[in-house]
């Protein structure tokens, strides 16, 4: 039987980004394995929303064993979102996963009103 060190996640950088998506990403941490079997998540604290490279949401474009580069998901959510890092011996096997620990936090960007035109008054 062959140990893993579990990966830890130190940041993700940067931490927002808007709703539209497409925002290069990095999110930093040590012994993030080769990126053979994982999954890369986003996830509310609610429960509520999450995001995952496993479905398709999180198109990750560069995997090292310190860093992940990926494009943030289009989308929103009730609040922060936190990284987790699933390393698997086959991602088919839910057993056979490790989650990452550390806290790497993400937030969509606010909605922001640059124009706003107003009705006739009569």
């Amino acid at each position: 039987l062959i140990g893993y060190i579990t990966p830890i996640l130190y940041s993700l950088v940067p931490d927002e980004a808007p709703t539209k998506g497409g925002e290069k990403l990095i999110v930093n941490g040590t012994y993030l394995g080769i990126g053979e079997d994982y999954s890369l998540e986003l996830t509310s604290y609610s429960g509520d929303y999450q995001f995952t490279s496993a479905d398709g949401d999180i198109n990750v474009t560069s995997y090292e064993d310190d860093g992940i580069e990926f494009f943030s998901p289009e989308g929103q959510a009730d609040g922060d979102l936190y990284a987790t890092l699933q390393l698997c011996s086959d991602i088919d096997y839910w057993w056979s996963c490790m989650a990452s620990t550390g806290v790497a936090n993400f937030s969509f960007e606010p909605p922001r009103i640059y124009y706003f035109s107003g009705g006739k008054n009569d």
